[in-house]
């Protein structure tokens, strides 16, 4: 007779968000990780901005796999971002 072993993984939430390189040009999004958590980002040709922190910048000239891998949440169409220049 044959004998088998079960296990079982508990089942966890996926991650909230996408990684910030899956943003499209145009996109802006929330950083919901890391030393920049609640910045407000862009989606550049190259790369990325900070809304918040514009001298915040991260770009790849080769691939989007060199972007930042935190997470982010999409803010919704229609969403209005003020900005104040000071």
């Amino acid at each position: 007779m044959r004998h088998y072993l079960i296990s079982t993984i508990p089942l966890t939430r996926p991650p909230e968000g996408i990684p910030a390189h899956q943003l499209e040009v145009g996109e802006l999004a929330e950083v919901l990780e890391g030393t920049d958590r609640g910045s407000i980002l862009l989606r550049i040709y190259n790369g990325l901005v900070s809304l918040t922190d514009p001298q915040r910048i991260w770009t790849s000239h080769h691939s989007v796999d060199m972007l930042p891998r935190f997470r982010v949440k999409k803010l919704a169409i229609g969403t209005t971002v003020h900005l104040t220049i000071y």
